[in-house]
């Protein structure tokens, strides 16, 4: 009775050596870019408490965030203030102007006639 050979043997050919080292070494070379740059750390100023010093303006500041948006609706405010003054003083009239029927924008679409 013959022996079976206890270990299959395995072939590779030319093409998959030279694919799978040429995966090897690119994978090699991505993990060493990774390892150089180094870990990513948060900045400085993202994880200061609200009323730190610092007065950070950074994603973490929430009450900074809150301040420029009120800032915002004042200076909105302001402007509007100034236009209500104008169009009650007189200074500024507005004038309703409709368009020509056959410039309208919104002209229904007329069906195609037969």
């Amino acid at each position: 009775m013959k022996r079976a050979n206890p270990r299959p043997v395995v072939v590779v050919d030319g093409y998959t050596r030279f694919c799978l080292t040429a995966l090897t070494v690119l994978l090699a070379v991505v993990a060493l870019g990774l390892w150089a740059d180094g870990p990513i750390a948060p900045q400085a100023g993202q994880a200061q408490s609200a009323g730190s010093a610092g007065g950070s303006r950074g994603l973490g500041n929430a009450i900074a965030q809150r301040k420029a948006i009120r800032d915002g609706i004042d200076t909105t405010n302001s402007k509007l203030d100034r236009i209500i003054n104008l169009l009650q003083s007189g200074q500024i009239k507005v004038t309703v102007v409709e368009a020509p029927a056959d410039n309208a924008r919104n002209k229904p679409a007329q069906p195609a006639q037969r």
